[in-house]
């Protein structure tokens, strides 16, 4: 009977993973395959000469903007004073500038940084060629909403701190955790955390909510910014998720809530006395003994929960409360665009102690035996129309991207820069820029382009080093001697 009750489970984990599969199966379309080493016609159609480096110029200070149109960097004049230029334009002269601070809206269209005039002993706030006063009890950097609107926390006087966003201003409060205001997707809706009167107080749109003894960073918003929520620990030392302003009560510990993509659906992490369980719209999910609130997410059309538990030294990819086959760590899971596929990278012990890991996908470990560098951020790509994946793999010193499985011509480690905006909008081409002796190049697919002294990427997590504008034009950023050009380059059909 024990052998009959084996092999029926065994039978019952095989349907599951048929299932699991056919769930994500994707739509294949012949002859769409990503060849590295094809020929592929491409052109200069544009150089445009943005600036010229000076020979006293802060080499670590140079940023570039997220759409890879502008660049600023610092530069030290004979007297020592310093001045910020932006695409060629000069500013300045000032004391001192941040030059950690300086920041490019999403949209390039504004750039904002600190700087220090002469006479002063404080910061003030940079923001498109103009100065605005700074507070003499300080203040953080400059960050930008999505839709370009400047933000930070100052403090008019010691322990008297403001939240300003744009030409709003929030002063009611006694502190304020700097590093906690977030926006929504489209900026619609803004929240932060700040303290008064020895309560903590989530403020949504400029308004106050109820008082709680903390609430844990971050504060979430839906995408279109009419929902909110956040985990609080209440007077009477009780954990609760304030949804909307309602809370949820029954558990003696919650975290990591997380809406879907059309605001609609809800999810967080709880525990109670049977154990850790994912809740999905107020209803508890399969318990584990721990979740991993960060690689919690719904699928892009926000019909799927996708999640990590551990359960027994094991670790499961859950979709809608059916586990994959256990694995000892999961890095990182990424669901495709049109939501029909999942991906995610694991680590076995045994693999772990020589670095070696696999990319899962579709139930398939591609390639069966890769090394992976653990230490790149984001490094899993569906194309946009999630036929294809790409991922940036390591064996030994070398680098090469895999996809579809294939690898492409190996480089040094540091030469290599790869990111999810090197996928054209119709998937048919993939783009990287690389570093060879005397310079770097973009390579499309196997063509190489023009070599340059650099090719500029983008400062965020995405170092993003070229971005498509259609499926057959894109742009990038490059140094050739001391001039900066903004390359323009047209994909002819062969």
């Amino acid at each position: 009977m024990k052998i009959i009750r084996a092999l029926i489970e065994g039978l019952k984990f095989v349907f599951l993973i048929i299932f699991v599969g056919w769930f994500f199966s994707p739509v294949r379309v012949e002859g769409e395959e990503f060849m590295f080493r094809r020929d592929v016609s491409r052109d200069i159609i544009d150089k445009l000469h943005i600036c010229t480096l000076p020979d006293l110029y802060d080499r670590d200070s140079v940023r570039v903007s997220e759409d890879l149109y502008h660049i600023a960097f610092t530069l030290t004049g004979e007297n020592g004073q310093k001045y910020l230029v932006v695409d060629g334009k000069q500013f300045g002269p000032f004391k001192k500038i941040a030059t950690d601070s300086i920041i490019f809206s999403p949209d390039g269209k504004h750039v904002a940084c600190h700087v220090e005039s002469e006479g002063k002993k404080y910061w003030d706030l940079f923001l498109d060629g103009k100065i605005l006063a700074g507070y003499e009890a300080g203040m953080s950097h400059p960050s930008f909403s999505p839709d370009g609107r400047v933000f930070y926390t100052a403090w008019k006087i010691k322990d008297k701190p403001i939240v300003i966003v744009g030409n709003q201003m929030f002063d009611q409060c006694d502190g304020i955790a700097v590093d906690s205001v977030v926006f929504s997707k489209k900026s619609k809706a803004f929240a932060f955390i700040a303290t008064k009167d020895k309560k903590t107080f989530a403020v949504i749109n400029g308004k106050i909510g109820k008082g709680y003894a903390e609430i844990s960073s971050p504060i979430v918003l839906s995408p279109d910014g009419r929902r909110s929520a956040y985990t609080a620990r209440t007077i009477d030392h009780k954990w609760v998720v304030v949804l909307d302003g309602d809370e949820i009560k029954g558990y003696t510990s919650v975290r990591g809530p997380v809406f879907s993509d059309d605001g609609k659906h809800f999810a967080f992490c709880a525990t109670n006395d049977m154990g850790q369980c994912i809740v999905r719209d107020n209803i508890p999910g399969p318990f584990y003994d721990y979740f991993f609130s960060h690689l919690t997410s719904f699928s892009p059309d926000s019909q799927h929960l996708v999640y990590v538990g551990f359960k027994s030294g094991k670790q499961y990819v859950v979709v809608d409360g059916k586990p994959s086959q256990p694995y000892d760590v999961i890095k990182e899971i990424l669901v495709s665009p049109d939501s029909r596929r999942i991906c995610f990278e694991v680590f076995n012990i045994f693999l772990i102690k020589i670095h070696q890991g696999m990319v899962v996908c579709d139930g398939v470990e591609i390639p069966e035996k890769s090394y992976y560098d653990e230490f790149y951020p984001k490094r899993i790509y569906f194309s946009r129309n999630s036929e294809h994946l790409a991922f940036k793999a390591r064996d030994g010193k070398k680098v090469f991207i895999v996809c579809d499985g294939k690898p492409s011509q190996s480089y040094l480690e540091e030469n290599l820069w790869f990111s999810d905006g090197c996928f054209s909008p119709d998937s048919k081409y993939l783009g990287y820029k690389v570093r060879e002796a005397n310079g770097d190049m973009v390579i499309i697919d196997g063509t190489k382009g023009q070599k340059f002294d650099a090719i500029l990427a983008s400062p965020d997590d995405k170092r993003n080093a070229l971005i498509f504008d259609s499926p057959r034009f894109f742009h990038y950023l490059a140094v050739k001697g001391k001039d900066v050009f903004l390359i323009k380059e047209k994909i002819d059909e062969l």
